[in-house]
């Protein structure tokens, strides 16, 4: 395994119970570092640490629409770690809608939940990352890049999260804090099964047919792995890469080549 640098490093993941945030959560433990794993629910938070028995593994359970959510649980980190190196900002949920039926509250949740609360954290933890030199890794998505028929709250808020980490970049840099952003595309999560089952439903198909069906509207033919993300969000957060910040890392299987090409 490459060693990354997190060895005696302290990190919160958000979203960090299942998916893309568990497996960054797995493979911040295996390179050494520390980790405040959150979840929504004191159940899926309690279940992570009875599954990954591990002495660097803290869990807790918070509403990241809260306002004072990003100063809890750097409080929670620093006091456990000793400080601060990385932050993970990967806390979502998701709903599939056309614009018609979408109402106020489905977008100010949503915009609470990931704008806001990534914002919150970001600058909760800035004093703390400054110290160390560390790094945000910011978690999106490719609706931020190409609109879809039934996300567009899904689509706004991910295409501020990559605006807001531009910003952050800017800001933070002088200070030695790098902030980067990673937009996955259709990856082997919670997700993808709700995708599946939706199309299975409207199609009359069976979830082996939708699965496959999904699969190949993706050009390389099939769904990422979380593992393959969590390596990805690792690298943008190492300490090593000291340089690398204000960057945009697609991983979607080449699904939106075209629409990149044209912005």
């Amino acid at each position: 395994m490459i060693d990354l640098g997190y060895v005696g490093t302290g990190a919160i993941v958000t979203g960090g119970t299942r998916g893309i945030g568990r497996a960054v959560v797995e493979l911040l433990l295996a390179q050494g570092a520390r980790v405040l794993a959150v979840g929504s629910r004191e159940a899926t938070a309690t279940q992570l640490a009875a599954e990954i028995d591990h002495p660097g593994l803290v869990t807790a359970a918070q509403d990241m629409r809260e306002p004072d959510c990003g100063e809890r649980l750097v409080a929670e980190a620093v006091g456990a770690f000793g400080g601060l190196d990385l932050v993970v900002n990967n806390a979502a949920a998701f709903g599939y809608k056309p614009p018609a039926e979408l109402g106020r509250e489905d977008w100010v949740e949503l915009f609470t939940l990931k704008a806001l609360g990534y914002w919150s954290l970001a600058r909760a933890a800035t004093p703390a990352l400054v110290e160390r030199r560390g790094a945000i890794v910011n978690v999106s998505g490719v609706a931020g890049i190409v609109a879809s028929p039934d996300s567009a709250n899904v689509g706004g808020v991910n295409a501020a999260v990559i605006s807001m980490t531009e910003s952050l970049a800017r800001s933070l840099a002088p200070q030695g804090v790098r902030v980067n952003v990673v937009s996955p595309g259709a990856t082997d999560t919670d997700r993808f099964a709700t995708r599946t089952a939706l199309l299975a439903e409207r199609e009359s198909l069976d979830a082996g047919a939708a699965r496959a069906r999904l699969a190949e509207s993706v050009p390389v033919g099939f769904p990422a792995d979380p593992a393959e993300l969590a390596l990805v969000i690792a690298m943008l957060g190492a300490p090593a890469l000291r340089s690398v910040t204000g960057a945009h890392v697609v991983v979607d299987g080449g699904g939106t080549l075209g629409a990149r090409r044209r912005t």
